[in-house]
């Protein structure tokens, strides 16, 4: 995930289920251990499959912090599946109190045909998602800022870059960031100060944003839009 690295986190945490099959030598027994047995590789192909196409899920979520960067805790997704397509799926633990989140995470998913999945079964997907940078001490003193790329007719831009250029402290510095597939970027923890942003990427006359003023706490969002040479 290279947009995780370029100032957004959302992390992963599955919870594998645990089998146990019975020697008894019931018939009964033993179609349960199988069941239990494919349930468990399905799981695994469902979360191989997740990793891969994580930026599903990463464009989701920079989409709703964009919005309220304050959008964290664990979220609990009970999914059903059946040949490979999810047939349907509901949030049973949000900690991040925003339904319209977890029904766009389903929506997305939704969407995956997913080769090698076998029968049909059912489990839990816990996703924590929290915003880079919020654990650390001086968070709250730094500026957040989200936004938009887009071209002219509106079509998002993205692998769009934005430099930060200190102006009024030159010693302070900011990493670089990035838009996603949606042409949304997050960038924390930006130093209070003014500041100059630079929005390139090629094909595109570069765009500069001069004399930008953050405030300690503040959450700026910003719409750009490009033009192509």
């Amino acid at each position: 995930m290279r947009f995780i690295k370029l100032g957004y986190l959302l992390g992963l945490f599955f919870i594998a289920g645990l089998y146990t099959c019975s020697n008894s030598g019931n018939e009964n027994d033993r179609v349960e251990a199988i069941s239990a047995g494919q349930d468990s590789i399905n799981t695994s192909i469902v979360i191989n499959y997740l990793r891969n196409n994580f930026d599903d899920i990463h464009d989701v979520s920079m989409r709703f912090h964009h919005l309220d960067h304050n959008l964290n805790g664990l979220i609990v997704l009970r999914l059903k599946w059946r040949d490979g397509k999810l047939q349907s799926g509901e949030a049973v633990q949000n900690e991040t109190g925003n339904e319209d989140f977890a029904q766009t995470l389903l929506e997305k998913i939704k969407k995956w045909s997913i080769p090698d999945l076998r029968n049909e079964f059912e489990m839990n997907l816990p996703l924590r998602i929290r915003i880079v940078g919020s654990d650390d001490p001086s968070f709250s003193t730094k500026s957040i800022v989200t936004g938009k790329v887009v071209q002219d007719n509106g079509d998002p831009i993205s692998r769009a870059q934005l430099k930060f250029i200190p102006v009024s402290n030159g010693q302070d510095t900011v990493t670089s960031c990035y838009t996603n597939r949606e042409g949304i970027f997050v960038r924390t923890l930006v130093p209070p100060g003014t500041w100059n942003v630079l929005c390139s990427r090629s094909g595109f006359k570069n765009v500069y944003l001069n004399n930008v003023v953050f405030i300690s706490g503040e959450h700026y969002r910003q719409k750009i839009i490009m033009k192509r040479k």
